[in-house]
């Protein structure tokens, strides 16, 4: 038996640097007769998209992406009053049998809460229960568990890992959560590397004048691994008119340095992590995401862009 606090806390290093790539780059072409395919569909209150290196796989990789992620929501999202999670959380205080997809669940969010020192993921995971070998969470009495959306992360992980396996076929997930985070994770082979052409910001219609900061827009090419994006709030702070972020810790607005952080990481989960994590750093996240060898693009409110440990210039 173990409790959360038992859950190793670090960030996986050493790829992040390398899955970000310049657009300058060439993508190698599909295989003779084959395509990429794409397909998209509503989960976690947001959009899923899809695509395969394989058209030909779609109908198969579509149906097995939407079975996983609709196995994570019916497991881990507690609006559900039938989720694994919202039995827990009614027993608050209790060991609950619980299936092992939630457990991998808060693990992960307990993980990344350690290593974002509580700005992201679970900020007060050591206080959870988990028995890992007996599948069973125990809630801290007079709370309720949220893994708000880092599970969105955790289902394009789940993903990435087991479609390109059954299905054949090398591939790229994506959640836009309403949240502000566009979560992205790519499924890959070894006999069948693939690199995916990402755009990042969007443009506005030409001719128009941006209502604000001009958006920075570019092409990076993501070889596996996973890309988060994190934005401040659209709703502004009632005391300054500013869109202010809120520390998960305290439940305060934080005076916002940067107004948008994408990373690229190992994993989705660790990208989303430390993009959400970034945001709420303020002058510290560049050094921080250095320390931990996250490649990653930092847009600050005035509109100055910083790329650090790695993530490629743009021309």
């Amino acid at each position: 038996m173990s409790t959360a606090a038992d859950a190793p806390t670090a960030f996986q290093s050493g790829a992040s640097g390398r899955r970000a790539r310049s657009k300058t780059r060439d993508r190698p072409g599909p295989p003779d007769g084959a395509g990429p395919g794409s397909a998209s569909w509503p989960a976690f209150g947001a959009t899923a998209h899809l695509v395969v290196a394989d058209r030909a796989q779609l109908e198969r990789a579509a149906d097995v992406a939407q079975h996983l992620l609709a196995d994570v929501q019916h497991r881990c999202d507690p609006r559900r009053g039938d989720s694994d999670l919202s039995r827990a959380n009614r027993a608050a205080g209790e060991w609950v049998e619980v299936d092992e997809l939630l457990i991998a669940a808060v693990t992960a969010a307990v993980r990344i809460g350690a290593a974002t020192a509580g700005l992201a993921g679970l900020p007060d995971g050591h206080r959870v229960g988990l028995d890992t070998e007996g599948n069973r969470l125990r809630v801290p009495a007079g709370t309720r568990l949220d893994l708000g959306t880092t599970v969105r992360a955790f289902g394009v992980d789940l993903v990435t890992a087991r479609l390109p396996q059954q299905v054949g076929t090398p591939a790229l997930v994506s959640l836009g959560a309403g949240a502000g985070l566009e979560d992205v994770g790519v499924g890959t082979l070894p006999d069948q590397p693939q690199q995916w052409r990402l755009t990042l910001g969007v443009a506005p219609p030409e001719g128009s004048v941006p209502d604000g900061p001009t958006p920075v827009c570019e092409e990076v090419l993501l070889e596996g691994g996973g890309l988060a994006t994190a934005l401040l709030p659209s709703l502004p702070h009632a005391d300054s008119g500013v869109p202010h972020p809120l520390d998960p810790r305290t439940g305060l607005p934080v005076v916002p340095l940067w107004r948008e952080v994408t990373v690229s990481a190992a994993t989705c989960l660790e990208a989303h992590g430390a993009a959400a994590a970034a945001l709420l750093m303020g002058e510290l996240a560049p050094a921080w995401l250095w320390e931990h060898g996250l490649a990653a693009r930092l847009i600050g409110t005035d509109g100055h862009t910083l790329r650090v440990a790695g993530w490629p210039d743009h021309p």
